[in-house]
């Protein structure tokens, strides 16, 4: 991994890095002799900022040194700055990778000069061969690294999966990206406490980890600690401001505390970023619907069932009172919708109302009868109420419909144990064993 520290090093602001020599007859601007000792210092003042003996004041001013050279001849500009740092390579060229972004982000024209490219590409290359993961990098090197042909597997060896690190999510390679991943599933079983300290150990090793900062929030939101969680989004949007999923986490942050207005301004810029993300309109509606601008509320939902119809993720925010309301509401705009009946009863069933969710799950079928999640789940509640004859009917269709589905192979097990039919039962349980269950 790239160190992170400078050590006696000097102050960036006495060494006067970029300087304007006047030639003969001429205004032209040109590099001083000591700039790839100074892209060195900046390159690493820009991978770790907080572990860095400058400070923003004296990079501010080594820009505004070096911006009437870039403003006025661009290209020159590229082509002195590559010749100087290309055969150095290293702390060097990520430096000036972050200059030209810094002085030439506007300019279109300069993105396609071939030492623009030049300086980037080998910037890339030192970030991956040092073992920077490709979710560190900001969104304009990520760019650079597709349009150039570079895929997610070229950057570096995959990590381990979310299946195996939730089955052993304490075996961790000790790497950024490694730990990232255990967060993440440790959040997806509700574990928040052992999620929060992998985000932590995952900082540790990289501090500019945007990612990582905004699911460090999404954790801190699911342990009821809005503020850290707050100051966690912020940190990531500070490193990333097209990061969709901080501006989104934020927002549920800000509508558990009720501050609807607020929330209602992320998820706008959320969807300004990403019009189709189905969360951010399920989010708009309840920030709306707070606010008791419920026309309004309805067409956000609208919107989110009309990108995605058959799983729309209202009863995955964890607030089912809210989120039965939701496809109520949802219901008036699209009553013969068959997935949020089928919706409707998911919540029923979290909310612990078994007799109530029979009647959405009927009407689902109604409207669809080869759907084979809804009979599943309707033989689920049924044996739940020990209708045992009416939940065997609801399973054999659902298996009719989706035979290689092993949960209801087990449940099948289930019944035949149930009724002394072991062979049947012993059959049926190597049959989901077979298909991964």
């Amino acid at each position: 991994m790239i160190e992170s520290t400078l050590q006696n090093e000097e102050r960036v602001k006495d060494m006067g890095i970029f300087r304007r020599h006047q030639k003969q007859n001429s205004n032209e601007y040109a590099l001083t002799n000591d700039i790839v000792h100074m892209m060195e210092l900046f390159g690493r003042y820009e991978f770790n900022p907080q572990e860095n003996a400058n400070d923003a004041a004296d990079i501010g001013q080594l820009m505004g040194e070096l911006y009437p050279f870039a403003s006025t001849d661009p290209d020159g500009f590229l082509v002195a700055l590559a010749g100087a740092v290309l055969p150095v390579d290293g702390w060097a060229v990520y430096g000036a990778s972050r200059t030209i972004w810094e002085l030439l982000s506007s300019s279109a024209s300069a993105h396609q000069h071939p030492s623009y490219k030049a300086i980037m590409s080998a910037a890339l290359e030192f970030l991956r061969t040092n073992g920077v993961s490709l979710t560190m990098l900001r969104g304009y090197e990520r760019d650079h690294w597709f349009a150039s042909g570079g895929t997610i597997d070229s950057w570096l060896p995959r990590p381990p999966t979310y299946l195996q690190l939730a089955t052993n999510p304490t075996n961790v390679p000790d790497s950024p990206e490694a730990w990232g991943e255990a967060g993440i599933a440790h959040m997806q079983n509700d574990r928040y406490t052992e999620a929060l300290a992998a985000f932590e150990r995952a900082l540790q090793l990289a501090p500019t980890y945007a990612l990582a900062y905004s699911k460090k929030g999404f954790a801190l939101g699911g342990l009821k600690r809005y503020e850290e969680a707050f100051a966690a989004f912020d940190r990531a949007l500070q490193l990333d401001l097209t990061d969709v999923a901080a501006y989104a986490g934020r927002s549920n942050a800000f509508l558990d505390l009720k501050r609807y207005e607020e929330a209602l301004v992320d998820l706008e810029t959320a969807l300004q970023l990403n019009p189709d993300l189905v969360l951010a309109y399920v989010g708009k509606g309840n920030a709306l619907g707070g606010l008791k601008r419920y026309e309004e509320a309805l067409i956000a939902y609208d919107c989110a069932l009309t990108l995605d119809p058959n799983n729309a993720p209202l009863d995955d925010l964890g607030r089912y009172e809210e989120a039965l309301a939701a496809y109520n509401r949802a219901l008036t705009l699209a009553p013969n919708n068959a997935a949020v009946w089928y919706h409707k009863g998911n919540v029923l069933i979290r909310l612990g109302r078994l007799e109530e969710a029979l009647a959405p799950y009927d009407r689902a079928l109604d409207l669809n009868p080869n759907d084979a999640d809804v009979w599943f789940n309707k033989g689920v509640v049924l044996e739940c109420l020990r209708r045992v004859e009416e939940a065997l009917i609801a399973y054999d269709r659902a298996l009719d419909l989706n035979p290689n589905d092993p949960a209801n192979w087990h449940a099948h097990a289930r019944f035949y144990h149930f009724l002394g039919r072991l062979r049947e039962a012993e059959a049926a349980e190597q049959r989901a064993r077979e298909l991964g269950g």
